[in-house]
């Protein structure tokens, strides 16, 4: 466990950069799961671009009641590149890490990452993904391409990965964990409103920096059609040109295996540019130059054909789900069986039709090892329940804890704590405050800082006497979005 919440006029360890643009309906559940990370020293610091929705007034109500919440509010809009700059300005942590306001992460994602970061002597790292959307979970960024251990990735394997054609995922998709002091005067270019984060991650990388990419899906990203990501259009693509462009200028020489992989780039982009040109046409109509643009570029109808051929299906896909069906699973360590595991969920009231669900042993970020395929594929398998069911849960220990974190939608009945060295860490933990914690009796201590009330033979029901209260919305983040 890191250190304890930030006080006033301490600088926190982590500062948490959180760019905001009209996300309202998403940005409790954001803010939530960042206030319930383990790693309690840290500020977020939201970083709003004019939204014209709730988002500031959202904000404030988390200012006034949690003093590591910190807002920035533009009077103009100016893009994601700008908000980041704002609040990276105003970080003060050892670490930044970039949050996306429409996404939720892991209550340890920051304390595993940091302790990854440290042990591998990084300046940066990044996790694999876990996409989601209002109905469905899956895959992740990293895919079949994940390898077993952190990853160590250099300008020329991330310009490739960024580049179509080559079959590797685009990794400027990742949020990064920055050493603070790394970044040295590194900004975010303001011209660019879509691959700003491709463009500040390569410039980091050419600064020498060491960065790994973590097999861990830590991060999930929500998928929704609201998001600015994945809308090209002429001006975006022309100022993605532009800013490599720039960069080539400015950087002076490149090895001529980088030469020749900007040069693939800048290629795709001008690609990427008359597709947008040749969708632009067909939208107002302009037959014409559609058939110049096509004549020209006869490879643009392999993606018009895709396109056309995405946009049907999209037609009859199915609509988010509104209700869910109920569901009950207890989460528990593989390895170990809880004792008396029918008489806990009876007196839970949550006996019926609950379905056990094994996880991976529980790890310490300090030493844990990376997930292998198996265990990947069982949180994949765990998000999309949680998306296709209205799910509760009960959380067995630590390694039911840790996997409920990949859930992106749950309610967690209750956590039970069998063994005594994980009590003193699941009730310091943010993300159990305001569940009931079940402690077998024989876990507790003659000389207990706790109160403790009968709760089922051998069992009982445990609330801490130091003053230990839930954080702000952890309720909200556990009951997801």
């Amino acid at each position: 466990m890191r250190d304890g919440a930030t006080a006033e006029g301490t600088k926190p360890l982590v500062s948490v950069v959180m760019a905001n643009f009209r996300s309202a309906e998403y940005l409790p559940a954001a803010l939530d799961s960042v206030l319930a990370q383990t790693v309690r020293n840290l500020e977020v610091i939201v970083s709003d671009d004019a939204s014209p929705d709730d988002s500031i007034e959202i904000v404030r109500q988390y200012t006034a009641r949690d003093p590591r919440v910190r807002l920035i509010a533009a009077e103009e809009n100016k893009g994601p590149a700008a908000a980041r700059n704002r609040g990276i300005d105003a970080a003060r942590g050892e670490w930044i890490a970039i949050v996306d306001s429409d996404d939720i992460v892991h209550p340890e994602r920051l304390e595993i990452l940091i302790a990854a970061a440290e042990g591998l002597e990084a300046d940066g790292v990044a996790d694999d993904l876990l996409f989601f959307s209002n109905y469905s979970a899956g895959p992740t960024l990293l895919g079949d391409a994940a390898v077993p251990e952190p990853l160590l990735i250099t300008p020329s394997y991330f310009i490739r990965s960024n580049t179509s054609g080559n079959g590797l995922p685009p990794l400027g998709y990742v949020k990064p964990l920055f050493r603070r002091a790394k970044l040295a005067g590194l900004s975010y270019d303001e011209d660019v409103r879509i691959g700003e984060d491709y463009d500040f991650l390569l410039r980091f990388l050419l600064s020498g920096a060491r960065f790994h990419i973590l097999p861990d899906p830590l991060y999930l990203y929500r998928r929704h059609s609201q998001s600015i990501s994945h809308r090209l259009s002429e001006s975006t693509v022309l100022a993605m040109i532009t800013n490599q462009q720039r960069l080539v200028a400015t950087h002076g020489t490149f090895s001529p295996e980088m030469e020749n992989l900007l040069e693939k780039r800048v290629a795709a982009l001008r690609s990427s540019l008359s597709f947008e040109r040749l969708v632009l046409s067909l939208k107002e109509r302009r037959a014409g130059k559609a058939f110049g643009l096509l004549a020209a570029n006869p490879g643009l109808l392999r993606p018009l054909t895709r396109a056309v051929k995405e946009n049907l299906q999209s037609c009859f896909q199915k609509k988010p789900v509104t209700e869910r069906a109920q569901r009950v699973i207890a989460l528990y360590d593989e390895n170990r069986l809880p004792q008396d595991v029918a008489a806990i969920h009876s007196a839970l009231g949550v006996d019926e039709n609950i379905e056990l669900v094994p996880a991976p042993p529980y790890e310490q970020p300090a030493t844990r090892g990376t997930p292998n395929a198996q265990q990947r594929t069982g949180h994949l398998n765990l998000a999309a329940r949680a998306m296709e069911w209205d799910l509760e849960v009960v959380c067995h220990g630590l390694a039911g804890l840790h996997a409920a974190g990949y859930l992106p939608r749950k309610r967690i009945v209750a956590t039970v704590v069998q063994e005594r060295e994980e009590l003193a860490r699941i009730l310091d933990r943010p993300d159990t405050g305001g569940n009931r914690i079940v402690v077998a009796a024989a876990a507790l201590e003659a000389a207990s800082t706790f109160q403790a009330q009968p709760f089922c033979p051998g069992y009982l029901l445990v609330e801490p006497t130091n003053g230990r209260t839930p954080p702000v919305g952890v309720t909200r983040a556990a009951e997801g979005t």
